[in-house]
């Protein structure tokens, strides 16, 4: 099967030297626009989280206008969900802490159970998870744990 040009992006921060192409594997009769945006959307959703909103740069199948619009539709969606999570009781003490340290804490489930949080012991040169639901957090990267309270 051929590989198809879907968009180029560039992340910010620029994660990336030059602007990331993607492709996807499937007949080119079976993209259209609508497909072609879903598929970025989806790609958009797993990596903002570590590397920000993207630039659009070009797609064979969509324009700037209609990539900007799917930005704008994304960013209300994530703006309603982080209003919903922050207003919880139990969520916005932690959440202000993690603000407060400048930890820049991101919502990464509709529950506002799981978020996204830079890595204080790295410096924040990576993120750790937070969850609110344990009140504990854990970084992959440095292998370390605990709870809430203690990072704070």
């Amino acid at each position: 099967m051929p590989k198809i040009h879907l968009c180029t992006l560039e992340w910010h921060p620029a994660c990336f030297e030059v602007p990331e192409v993607h492709f996807i594997d499937a007949p080119e009769s079976s993209l259209d626009q609508q497909t072609a945006l879903a598929l970025t959307r989806e790609i958009i959703e797993k990596e903002r989280f570590f590397n920000g909103w993207p630039d659009f740069i070009e797609s064979p199948w969509f324009s700037a206008e209609d990539f900007g619009g799917l930005i704008s539709d994304m960013r209300a969606e994530q703006a309603e969900k982080v209003k919903k999570a922050s207003s919880s009781p139990t969520a916005q003490p932690w959440l202000d802490a993690l603000k407060s340290k400048g930890l820049n804490p991101v919502l990464l489930d509709a529950d506002a159970q799981q978020w996204l949080a830079k890595c204080p012991l790295s410096k924040s040169h990576h993120f750790m998870m937070v969850s609110l639901n344990s009140l504990t957090w854990g970084c992959g990267y440095c292998k370390k744990k605990g709870n809430l309270i203690s990072i704070l």
